[in-house]
């Protein structure tokens, strides 16, 4: 995978729409608590991450990372952990894209929004895909993540391209002065951090196939940290 591939990637597994009802639901503070989630959240998390990749240029990322630091068994929940809540993960959104389809066909289709033969027909079908694809490897596969990718930025163009429209016609629905930016502390609203924090994850996924993802590039870095850790050793 090149450097594009990996950009792509990463905005399937992190970019989405999906969140924008729960921070509509939350009112102009929404952006303050996206704010502070990028700094002190993402950021920290992608530089980790990378960080990471380079040390420890093994195939099964945080897996790894956590085996190395606290041992086998940490590093063993790590990883059934992970596989178990991609277990939750993945059926949520094959049914949230089988939903979605019903809108291509406009009434004719809302049929089947009650049809859970449906859901199971599309949701296995959306399975079989990616597992096909990436079976094969990254190389095929990564033209998945590729198609994925514009099939999210296209709709948030379009959706950015409706929102600017509106705000020239109509002006702005919501009013953003100090004091509506300000994160409530109700219980309902701190429930919505919990959901930017997850909103940001996605970053160690590529990771789990670092050698696939990074080829010599990942070897050159190696090769680089093994020199100076030679020469720190001379040095003490």
């Amino acid at each position: 995978m090149g450097l594009g591939d990996v950009v792509r990637f990463f905005v399937v597994a992190i970019v989405g729409l999906r969140w924008l009802a729960t921070a509509a639901a939350a009112g102009p503070s929404a952006l303050t608590v996206w704010l502070i989630a990028a700094i002190a959240l993402f950021a920290p998390l992608a530089f980790a991450v990378i960080e990471l990749s380079a040390r420890h240029a093994e195939e099964g990322g945080i897996y790894v990372w956590t085996r190395a630091a606290f041992g086998d068994f940490a590093g063993f929940m790590v990883a059934w952990l992970y596989w178990t809540s991609n277990v939750v993960y993945l059926p949520g959104q094959l049914y949230f894209m089988a939903g979605n389809a019903l809108f291509i066909g406009g009434s004719r289709w809302q049929g089947l929004a009650n049809d859970p033969v449906f859901y199971i027909v599309a949701s296995l079908a959306g399975v079989v895909v990616a597992i096909g694809f990436n079976t094969v490897g990254l190389e095929v596969g990564k033209r998945l993540h590729n198609l994925g990718a514009w099939g999210v930025w296209l709709p948030v163009g379009v959706l950015v391209a409706m929102g600017a429209i509106a705000l020239a016609r109509f002006g702005s629905a919501t009013h953003f002065d100090a004091h509506a930016m300000v994160p409530s502390t109700r219980l309902s609203d701190i429930y919505f951090w919990t959901t930017i924090a997850f909103a940001f994850g996605g970053f160690e996924a590529a990771s789990l196939g670092v050698r696939e993802v990074a080829g010599r590039s990942l070897d050159l870095v190696q090769e680089r940290w093994q020199i100076a850790g030679r020469l720190q050793l001379e040095t003490l």
